[in-house]
């Protein structure tokens, strides 16, 4: 589990404000919603059936329960009577038929549901060289054979009697893959079972220890067959295992099959790298990818081969101030959050860098000035253009800094301490300061004069380049308040280092500070108004614990909020499950939360956690938190949804993932800006929950799609079901904070249904 306070952080106060509008939403009425059962193969005539719907995720507070319809012969018409606010999972049971189950989020859907069946076959394998004892149970998944009329891809349930496996699977030829537990996977090709009968595969070899499958395709998206693939050690891993060590001159390969397939067995845990090359169409490769301990890993792309790419990398402005070249880094994202730099190196008088040997993947370049700040940053994929931009206008700056109308000597960091574009400057005893900012507009400012115990964030300073080409004159004044308190376990002994989070609503800002050796913090010139301050540290055991957010108001000259005492506390461990569609385990499933106390935050800090091979998390739940928002996705396909969970009881969460999702296309009315409670920021709900954009950020890039600066956001694998999009401004949101549940999408948002594999426009223009 990974807690990282302040670093998922999305507009912390819009995200407050979502969560509210989401907390006040009124109950969707059950309503009756066409279903269409259908035979997919001709021939077959079935008898009666039933249709079942469960509830995946439900709203705290409701009461949903199951719902069956019973039909006389599969081509009856059906309605069945569900709730728009709830996801379900559309079943049809019967004799002798086959069906894969659906996950549906009904909402203002209106086309009918079409649920197919098929004949009922089954398959047995007798299974050899296990190391020790197989579950009664395993996951697997079947798909029509390519070129034959089947079903998509499906998870089934096996069964394991006496190291014979038996699974039920459609009459049609099709893939059979099963995963065992320690094992590498099953991988049966174009079988062809027979209705009623049971297809004996004969004797299946297994493979101990860890292993990684995926699929080599051409720049044309061809599958490509007898491509040699190999796997090295990548160095983000904390550590390399001893095996692969001394294979590192004898990598693991393996070759694709006639389906551009392949997989590499009997490995040990480790980050990995793989990499594909053939004479004629050329490279590719895929890094950090985790090995876990006897778990199969599946990529989430395909390796693409193709010529190494040269990107031509322009910034607008061709030198920084004095003449000095920009220094540009690309770097290749692998994982989400982890980039690789593959090039590095300083522009030519006209402003160009050009990234040589580039192979498929996403990369973002980042323009440096001579004291190594950030000056803009472009993210590309290849294969993609052959020059891409980092827009640079450079403009002066001089002014001054006052604390409580006095010069004060500090350190300013435009575009806040860890920004991608950024510009530090420092004002003196007399409180001015000079610099070179790389952009016009709206500038997160960062205020940071120790000795004053000033530690202050700012949104939304309008910076413009004057017509006289002189200086632009900006005047930071920062009032008298003061706030102070100490961070403190149960004992009241303070915890050393420990971090303190503010959100000061009114400015739309959080940012935060450090407790002292004994706990105590001392903040000064922050903004007026109603401040929400956190904390998270070590406690003296070695446990992690957090403080819930106090509300404090702070007024020019007034001290209140003096002696503020946060308590730590370590709350309680939920354990819950990714899983499937047919209950399968989902490894490598990423989950993220935000705790709520009522319509509150229980504590400001994102929790996130991974699954691990039988598809189990933790997560730490604050105390006096009543639900959680969730968002959770995985790789191999998978797709993003988010819902509530109600913490109240013993039991944890067990999240169903689905396997095809679909893609949201925002349009909006024009390219969004940065900084500022006043302008409009794009948000986005999924069966009536926020999506939070960090997260929609993170999602995008792990599927190739980079979501930057565009008059148009494009997420790709969304979970069926009802999305809305909305412009929400600064006012807006402390609407919404002032009144819990009165905000409602209005006129000026736009909602629609997303179907698997389908896509969603909606123009907000």
């Amino acid at each position: 589990m990974n807690q990282r306070p302040g670093a998922r952080r999305f507009a912390i106060a819009l995200f407050v404000a979502a969560l509210l509008v989401c907390a006040g939403a009124a109950v969707a009425a059950e309503r009756g919603v066409p279903v269409h059962v259908v035979t997919a193969v001709p021939e077959f005539e079935p008898g009666p059936v039933e249709i079942v719907a469960t509830p995946v995720a439900v709203p705290p507070g409701r009461a949903v329960e199951v719902a069956r319809v019973p039909l006389a012969s599969p081509g009856e018409p059906a309605e069945l009577p569900l709730a728009g606010d709830v996801v379900w999972r559309l079943e049809v049971r019967g004799e002798g038929i086959w069906a894969a189950p659906q996950v549906v989020a009904t909402g203002a859907r209106e086309e009918a549901i079409a649920l197919a069946v098929y004949p009922l076959g089954s398959v047995s394998a007798r299974l050899e060289g296990a190391a020790g004892e197989l579950p009664g149970e395993l996951t697997g998944q079947v798909a029509g054979a390519p070129g034959r009329s089947g079903p998509p891809a499906t998870p089934v349930v096996c069964r394991v009697e006496v190291a014979t496996l038996r699974c039920p699977v459609p009459a049609v030829p099709i893939d059979l893959q099963v995963r065992i537990p320690g094992h590498a996977g099953l991988y049966l090709w174009e079988i062809r079972p027979e209705a009623g009968e049971a297809l004996d595969l004969g004797p299946q070899r297994l493979v101990p220890g860890a292993s990684v499958v995926g699929w080599v395709e051409s720049e044309a998206g061809q599958r490509l067959a007898g491509v040699e693939v190999a796997l090295d050690p990548d160095l983000i891993g904390s550590a390399l295992s001893p095996d692969l060590v001394r294979r590192i001159q004898d990598p693991p390969r393996a070759k694709t099959n006639l389906r551009g397939l392949f997989q590499i067995a009997g490995l040990e845990p480790a980050f990995v790298r793989l990499r594909a090359g053939d004479p004629t169409l050329g490279r590719g490769e895929v890094g950090g990818l985790e090995l876990l301990a006897g778990a199969e890993t599946r990529l989430a792309g395909p390796i693409t081969l193709m010529r190494p790419r040269e990107v031509e990398i322009l910034v607008t402005t061709p030198a920084a101030r004095g003449g000095a070249p920009w220094k540009i880094r690309v770097n290749r994202r692998d994982l989400p959050g982890h980039g690789t730099e593959v090039a590095q190196g300083p522009t030519d008088a006209a402003g160009r860098f050009r990234a040589q040997g580039l192979l498929q993947g996403q990369y973002y370049a980042v323009a440096e000035g001579p004291s190594g700040e950030g000056a803009g940053w472009v993210e590309f994929g290849v294969p993609g253009p052959e020059q891409v931009a980092i827009e640079v206008t450079l403009v002066d700056i001089e002014g001054s800094v006052t604390l409580a109308g006095e010069p004060l000597a500090a350190e300013l960091w435009f575009g806040g301490r860890t920004g991608a574009a950024q510009a530090r400057t420092s004002s003196g005893e007399d409180g001015r300061f000079a610099g070179t900012l790389p952009r016009e507009g709206l500038w997160r400012l960062d205020v940071i004069a120790p000795a004053a115990h000033v530690e202050r964030r700012m949104e939304g300073i309008e910076v413009r380049r004057r017509v006289d080409g002189r200086p632009t004159e900006l005047a930071i004044e920062l009032p008298d308040t003061r706030l102070s308190g100490r961070v403190v376990d149960q004992q009241k002994t303070g915890v050393p280092g420990a971090l303190v989070e503010i959100v000061v609503s009114e400015e739309s800002t959080a940012f935060y500070s450090f407790a002292d050796d004994t706990g105590r913090f001392h903040l000064a010139g922050l903004g007026e108004g109603e401040l929400a301050v956190s904390a998270a540290g070590t406690l003296a055991d070695g446990r992690f614990g957090k403080a819930p957010p106090r509300t404090v108001r702070i007024r020019e000259g007034e001290r209140e909020s003096e002696g503020l005492e946060l308590e730590l506390r370590t709350g309680r461990t939920l354990r819950g499950r990714v899983v499937g569609t047919a209950g399968e385990p989902v490894a490598f499933a990423w989950v993220e939360s935000y705790a709520l106390a009522g319509v509150e935050f229980a504590d400001s800090f994102a929790h996130e956690a991974v699954s691990g091979a039988d598809g189990a998390f933790e997560l730490t739940v604050p105390e006096g938190a009543d639900r959680l928002h969730l968002s959770y996705g995985g790789g191999s396909g998978t797709a993003l949804r988010t819902v509530w969970f109600d913490v109240r009881g013993e039991e944890g969460p067990t999240l169903e993932l689905e396997r095809r999702g679909g893609e949201v296309r925002v349009h909006l009315p024009g390219v969004p800006q940065p900084g500022g409670p006043g302008v409009e920021q794009v948000f986005l709900f999924q069966n009536g929950v926020a999506l939070p954009p960090s997260v929609l950020s993170q999602w995008a890039r792990a599927h190739g799609v980079a979501l930057g600066p565009s008059a148009e956001l494009a997420v790709p694998q969304l979970a069926p079901g009802q999305y809305s999009a909305c412009l929400l401004t600064g006012e807006e949101r402390l609407a919404v904070d002032r009144a819990p549940g009165a905000f409602a999408p209005g006129p000026g948002c736009r909602s629609g249904y997303l179907d698997a594999g389908g896509l969603l426009e909606l123009d907000l223009r």
